[in-house]
């Protein structure tokens, strides 16, 4: 790992000076760290923010800078077993707005001060942070061509292994590629899901029936791969991965495209055995994010944009029992540009991007989406910390 104490402390004293400025202000919200805490991150070519709430209340604790970033599709922050949040984040095609282009990852404290910042020195450590073994396994999302993935030991801090080039082993990689959308722990094992060109000869329809869906599988007791699951036909992008007794669900947001027959929205993966063991449909295509409930269920949020919605589709979000499947949907607005959702106790609540009308969108006692808290570029959200 690259040193980082200048930087970091040039970053303690910058947030020490927001935090001073707040509180003279009055602006920084409540005096007490709230019990239920929740987390908003905002990012885009023009600003970065990290904003620290009351999941209750949605009063504001704390609004800390982060730096601007690009957003892809891997989730924006993840908590650690001890409740520290880790956000990656890439700097990478920004050129007009920054002279010197950075990135890596930031750990903060539940309160939401910056505690460590590691430079990684990998492509775009932002294909998302799952943690095993006393381990962070960091997506890099690379150059588009390979992947990698950064383990980093969580005590030490210390980068213990790189896994250079995450490619499914393919006949000629030149003509392939491995873009990264998210890094999942199921069952023990780490999965780094990310997406390829389609079959050699392969006629497309559009772009969006081209991508093939790999996944590779890494034992975090060993540091070593397993292997891949690869073979899967074309037009499947698995944004949002769930453990459900040891296997993966993999949610596939392009569920219902016309040139892809027949219809599959939710494949289970055996990651022991590298294969699909079981796939099924819900009753609305599109599973774009997941998150687990307090209650064991699982949340499912679909998006049907606005080419599908003129033929009739829905956005909802689905409230799915994992054991019975049973469902209930809950239709929602037509937000642009969604981002996550979050789920914590009776809270449910929608991230979206929009400018003007961007910010955190939560259920109400009348199944309606409020606008909670106002942010333009939301892209992720979390209530509650693993930690607490």
């Amino acid at each position: 790992m690259k040193g980082t104490h200048g930087t970091y402390s040039r970053w303690r004293s910058f947030l020490a000076t927001v935090t001073l400025v707040a509180v003279i202000l009055g602006c920084g919200g409540q005096a007490e760290f709230p019990a239920n805490p929740g987390y908003l991150r905002a990012s885009d070519a023009g600003l970065g923010k990290l904003v620290v709430f009351d999941a209750d209340t949605f009063d504001v604790y704390r609004e800390v800078d982060l730096p601007p970033a690009t957003v892809v599709y891997s989730h924006r922050m993840e908590p650690d077993p001890i409740g520290r949040i880790w956000v990656g984040y890439s700097q990478s095609g920004l050129d007009r707005f920054l002279k010197k282009r950075k990135s890596g990852v930031l750990i903060f404290s539940p309160e939401g001060t910056l505690e460590h910042e590691l430079e990684l020195e990998c492509a775009r450590p932002n294909g998302g942070i799952a943690f095993a073994s006393g381990y962070a396994f960091i997506g890099c999302v690379g150059s588009g061509i390979y992947g990698q993935v950064v383990v980093v030991d969580t005590a030490s801090l210390e980068v213990v292994k790189r896994f250079e080039k995450v490619h499914p082993p393919e006949q000629n990689p030149a003509r392939q590629y491995f873009y990264m959308t998210g890094v999942a722990e199921v069952g023990g094992d780490i999965l780094v899901v990310g997406e390829g060109n389609p079959p050699r000869n392969y006629q497309r329809v559009t772009s969006h029936s081209a991508p093939v869906t790999r996944i590779g599988v890494i034992d975090p007791a060993s540091l070593a791969f397993k292997g891949y699951l690869t073979g899967l036909e074309p037009g499947l992008r698995v944004l949002s991965v769930q453990d459900v007794d040891g296997k993966a669900w993999l949610f596939n947001s392009l569920s219902h495209l016309e040139q892809r027959p027949p219809r599959t929205d939710v494949y289970v993966m055996d990651p022991e055995a590298l294969e699909i063991v079981e796939q099924f449909n819900l009753n609305h295509p599109f599973p774009t994010w997941s998150v687990r409930g307090d209650d064991e269920a699982l949340y499912i949020f679909h998006w049907a944009k606005t080419r599908f919605r003129e033929n009739g589709y829905r956005s909802g979000i689905t409230r799915l029992d994992p054991t019975s499947r049973k469902e209930t949907f809950i239709p929602t607005p037509d937000l642009p540009d969604p981002h996550g959702i979050a789920a914590k106790g009776e809270r449910l609540c929608l991230v979206t991007r929009e400018k003007g009308n961007g910010g955190l969108w939560c259920l109400n006692d009348q199944g309606d989406l409020e606008l909670k808290i106002s942010q333009e570029s939301s892209v992720g959200a979390l209530l509650g910390t693993a930690g607490r």
